[in-house]
């Protein structure tokens, strides 16, 4: 059992001191056994959610917030938003994801880069839905103020 257990600190002190070479060999035997993590990743999920649900929440909150914060997060609540209002999202990912990319984040209307808010995505005409040439990039403050009464022109 000694021997187990000092495996064990050796492994553990070894992926410490050689992150890149641990994270090497954990690809190369996930790329073999993808099932296999998969399914220990859904039973450690399981574990966790059951044993601990504070910890499983803080996990899944450090999650969401990470994707809600991603390109795709933001054409994902794109999409929903739009969904909620009966409207249509005329963009694929893939196009969304290259036009915010080469996008500069600053606001349409006022210029300003904000300061650690999210930039929303706005529609210059809100009788549209969301296409390429119908949004723009604008801070919280422009695109409250604007809301569906201004038009792109007014503002």
């Amino acid at each position: 059992m000694t021997a187990s257990i000092n495996k064990k600190e050796y492994d553990k002190k070894y992926a410490q001191e050689h992150p890149e070479a641990r994270r090497r060999a954990y690809l190369k035997w996930y790329s073999k056994n993808k099932v296999l993590a998969i399914k220990r990743a859904r039973e450690w999920e399981k574990r966790i959610r059951k044993e601990n649900p504070e910890k499983w929440e803080k996990i899944n909150r450090k999650k969401q917030k990470k994707f809600d914060n991603s390109v795709k997060g933001i054409h994902h609540a794109m999409k929903g938003n739009s969904r909620r209002r009966g409207m249509q999202v005329e963009i694929s990912q893939e196009d969304f994801i290259k036009w915010y990319t080469n996008k500069e984040k600053i606001c349409y209307y006022c210029k300003r880069r904000p300061p650690k808010i999210k930039i929303e995505i706005e529609r210059k005409n809100n009788n549209l839905p969301y296409s390429l040439p119908n949004i723009e990039l604008a801070c919280h403050e422009c695109n409250g103020i604007k809301s569906n009464i201004l038009t792109e022109e007014e503002m």
